[in-house]
Formats: C-alpha cells, sequence, structure tokens
C-alpha cells in the first residue's frame, strides 16, 4: 500500500508539473491534472486509504509549488479532502451506476465549493461571486480529467530503487525567516507591505525561483474586487452606478499585498523544511521523473510517457538556503523594530 501511496502521488505532481505547459485563461483557473491519480485509486484503496493518499496529494503539491506555508495550502487541503470524500462516497453508493465522468464531476463540484467557502474566509465573501464560473470551467475540466484517466498507462504498485540517496533538506534559516514573514504580515501599511513584498521577490530570484507576476496581479485584482462590491467609507467614483469607495480599495489592497507576500515567501523558503519519511520518498519518486521529463525529447505528451514509465531513480543534491545568518537576524530585529515603534508611512 505504501508503494501505490508513493506512486499516485508522485503521479500528481508529475501531472501537475505537465500542466504548467498547458495555457491557461486565468492564472487561477487549472484543469485539475494533478486529480487524475484519485480517480485511478477508485474501487483500488479503502477509504482510509484514499483519504490518506488526498492528504499526501494536497500537502506534497502544495509543498513542491511552494504554497505549503501559505493561507492557500488550507484551500487546497479543503478542496482535496472534501472532493475525494465525495468522489468515495459516490463511487460507493452508486457503484457500477456511475461511470469515472460522473465520479469526476461530482468531485470536481465539492472541490469548486470547497475552495471558494474556504477563500471566503480569507478575502471575504465577496469570491462567492466567482463562484459560477468556478462549477462552470469544474465541469468542462472534470470530463478531461475522466477522459485521461481511462486511457494513461501507469503500474501504481511499481517498486522503487531503495538504493539512491534519500532526499535531505535544511532547516537552517528557514525558522528565523519565517518568524520574520509572521512579523512583517501584521503590518496594515500598503507601503510597508508593497516594500517587504519586492524584497522577497528579489530575494526568491536570487534564490533561483521563477517569479510568475500574472498570479500575484490576479490576486490582487480578485481581492480588489471582492472588497469593492461592498462599499465601505468615503465614495469615490462609481461605474455604472456602483459605487467605489476609497476604504473597500484600501482594504482590498491590503489584503492582496499581504497573501501575495505571504506566498512569495512561502514559495522561497518551503523546499527546506522535510527530511525522510513517506514526504522524502514521494519526491523522490518525483524528482526522478522531473529529470526524464525535462530531459526527453519530443512533444510535451512524449516527454510526460517517457517520465511516466522511468526505469531509474537520479540522485538529489542537498539543498541548502544561501541566505546568512547574519541577513536573516538583521531582517527580523528590523522588522521587530518596525512594529514595535509602529512606523507611520501612510
Amino acid at each position: 500500500m505504501r508503494t501505490r501511496m508513493i506512486n499516485l502521488t508522485a503521479l500528481s505532481l508529475l501531472l501537475s508539473l505537465a500542466e504548467t505547459f498547458i495555457p491557461r485563461p486565468l492564472p487561477f483557473f487549472r484543469i485539475g491534472l494533478a486529480n487524475i491519480p484519485m480517480l485511478l485509486a477508485i474501487g483500488k484503496l479503502g477509504g482510509k486509504d484514499y483519504l490518506t493518499l488526498a492528504l499526501f496529494k494536497a500537502v506534497s503539491t502544495s509543498y513542491l509549488s511552494g504554497t505549503l506555508f501559505s493561507p492557500f495550502f488550507l484551500i487546497s487541503l479543503g478542496q482535496s479532502m472534501a472532493s475525494a470524500t465525495i468522489m468515495y462516497m459516490v463511487s460507493i453508493m452508486l457503484d457500477k451506476h456511475v461511470s469515472l465522468y460522473g465520479i469526476s464531476l461530482s468531485g470536481a463540484a465539492a472541490s469548486a465549493f470547497a475552495q471558494i467557502a474556504i477563500a471566503s474566509l480569507i478575502i471575504g465573501i465577496g469570491i462567492f461571486s466567482l463562484l459560477p464560473l468556478m462549477l462552470i470551467f469544474s465541469f468542462f475540466s472534470s470530463l478531461i480529467t475522466a477522459y485521461i484517466s481511462y486511457r494513461i498507462p501507469f503500474d501504481m504498485d511499481r517498486k522503487m530503487d531503495e538504493g539512491t540517496e534519500h532526499l535531505r533538506m535544511r532547516k537552517s534559516f528557514t525558522i528565523v525567516l519565517l518568524s520574520s514573514s509572521l512579523i512583517i504580515t501584521t503590518f496594515d501599511h500598503v507601503a510597508i507591505l508593497t516594500i517587504a513584498f519586492i524584497l522577497m521577490i528579489i530575494i526568491s530570484l536570487k534564490e533561483g525561483r521563477r517569479f510568475k507576476p500574472l498570479n500575484y496581479i490576479a490576486l490582487i485584482a480578485i481581492t480588489l474586487f471582492t472588497s469593492i462590491i461592498i462599499p465601505r467609507g468615503l465614495v469615490l467614483f462609481s461605474i455604472f452606478g456602483f459605487p467605489i469607495s476609497q476604504l473597500s480599495i484600501e482594504i482590498g489592497l491590503r489584503l492582496g499585498l499581504r497573501l501575495s507576500l505571504i506566498m512569495i515567501i512561502s514559495l522561497t523558503f518551503s523546499r527546506y523544511m522535510f527530511s525522510g519519511g513517506m514526504i522524502s520518498s514521494i519526491l523522490r519518486r518525483f524528482f526522478s521523473m522531473e529529470s526524464i521529463f525535462y530531459d526527453s525529447k519530443g512533444s510535451l505528451k512524449e516527454r510526460f510517457i517517457s517520465a511516466l514509465n522511468e526505469t531509474e531513480t537520479k540522485e538529489m543534491k542537498e539543498s541548502i538556503i544561501k541566505v546568512p545568518y547574519f541577513t536573516s537576524i538583521t531582517m527580523l530585529c528590523c522588522f521587530i523594530l518596525l512594529k514595535l515603534i509602529d512606523w507611520k508611512i501612510l
């Protein structure tokens, strides 16, 4: 059962990687190819193991994408568990009367509701205005994932080469820097949040992470939209008769910057926390697939199939964060000092 968990979760990560090469209409709208292993596991895992697989999928994908230490992990975890619960219940209750298409559709609907519900706790109830669009997109994406699930050649019982070195991650500076992030995000000043966000972009680029501005632009746009639909304070102007207030803009911008800052901090430092155990085995299997995926030639499908049929597990290098201790501690002291004196910029 452990082998199945490792292989299915690693497949989820590989599919998530492949999906990054597929154009998206909006940065936060994804087909959800990472859910295909959940469809493959229907009828092959018991309820407890099936939900455990959903948990590993949520943790591993969030860990690899860099959102594990951000509020977006709660959204990912909630939608994964809600989707898995509904899909498993539908498969048990309807048994042979429902196909993978029906199971996938029910899981996609549960996922959309869970994402919006949890996001509303973070962004505000205005996010529910996006639910109809999410359901429509989920309907089509669920059909695509079910179609692929019927045709994907995957051996979930393949054994792993245990002679390969285990993935090792160091915690060297992460605790100090994550502590800094918690202090930074408590600021209410837009200027301070903006400066901190720019500094984190620089650190992230220095650490070799790719910066995708569209994701942050979309995040800030969503928080602004969900905030301004609830007018508060002085009305500045109106659009088609709808009032746009100053306080609503400030609240939306502040929340968007705060979430963007948390997300980029998580993206920058999320790969330095785990060592050994199931997560290490999952990442080890995935990094082997990832290496073959990038080294292979041909179309996206051909590269994916090559990675799927990988026969060797390549060694992974130890990840060491390069930010000096002095810099980390200095940053932490500066942010603590700013918070204590409550520096008034705005």
